[in-house]
């Protein structure tokens, strides 16, 4: 619950600043707050709020349809030919196609660190390395 709390009061003070710069940034222009006024920020978590006990770093993660699990969701790149895991990563996003973007700049950098160049074709121009994403 300590935790629980902990990180209530940290997101509070987040959006209480994001809000009071937002704040400042439109003073000094003379421009108004659209829309209603935005509700208090509360200190404390929501009563439905969860941790998990066992892994704390472990997020709750939404799962299709309309389900939460303890879970991450770990993308890697594979070389094909031989299976090799060239980079990976552990994340709470519940869907790949966020994570494509990051695994090919993951796959660049760690070519990079191997001192590996990217294949090029009879003219020299690098070939692009082929994604192939996976759901499952």
């Amino acid at each position: 619950m300590r935790r629980l709390e902990g990180q209530a009061k940290r997101e509070a003070h987040e959006e209480r600043q994001r809000r009071a710069e937002a704040e400042a940034e439109r003073h000094p222009r003379g421009q108004k707050r659209r829309g209603q006024a935005p509700q208090d920020v509360a200190d404390t978590p929501e009563t439905k709020a969860q941790r998990n006990c066992t892994d704390p770093e472990l997020p709750i993660m939404r799962t299709n349809p309309k389900g939460w699990a303890y879970g991450g969701n770990a993308p890697a790149s594979v070389e094909g030919t031989c299976q090799i895991i060239v980079a990976c990563d552990v994340t709470d996003e519940p869907h790949d196609k966020q994570q494509a973007e990051p695994m090919a700049h993951a796959t660049q950098e760690t070519l990079k660190q191997a001192a590996i160049e990217q294949p090029k074709d009879d003219t020299g121009t690098p070939q692009p390395i082929p994604a192939t994403l996976d759901r499952g």
